[in-house]
């Protein structure tokens, strides 16, 4: 399907604006049965820790994934930088409950799966 066509399409009769306004920004991945529109996506999570909560961030935006992590009363986010495997995993395993829901994307599991896989071989 040609996607800008559909999309002026639908601005040409009134619908659609708010996915003309990001023709410039928009890919598509599929999965499954659906096609999802991926601009940005902020993925957070939290777990109890010892020392208390701790709050995680995957952001997935231009095809380039960010991490950072936050203790609870913190002011300051912590970025990694490199992505180390293990958080690795756990961006895969908290995207791969998302997907379960049908909350996210399959191409973002399989992009980290190759990393994974690339991180193995190593």
């Amino acid at each position: 399907m040609n996607f800008s066509r559909h999309i002026t399409r639908q601005y040409a009769t009134g619908r659609g604006i708010i996915e003309w306004i990001f023709v410039c920004q928009i890919a598509i991945v599929s999965s499954a049965n659906a096609v999802y529109t991926v601009l940005m996506q902020k993925h957070t999570w939290r777990e109890e820790t010892e020392e208390g909560t701790k709050f995680f961030r995957a952001t997935h935006h231009g095809g380039r994934w960010t991490y950072a992590t936050q203790m609870r009363g913190e002011d300051e986010w912590t970025q990694s930088d490199p992505i180390q495997p293990e958080e690795w995993q756990e961006i895969r395993d908290m995207l791969w409950n998302k997907y379960q829901r049908g909350r996210c994307p399959w191409g973002f599991i399989e992009k980290i799966d190759k990393i994974l896989a690339k991180e193995n071989q190593k």
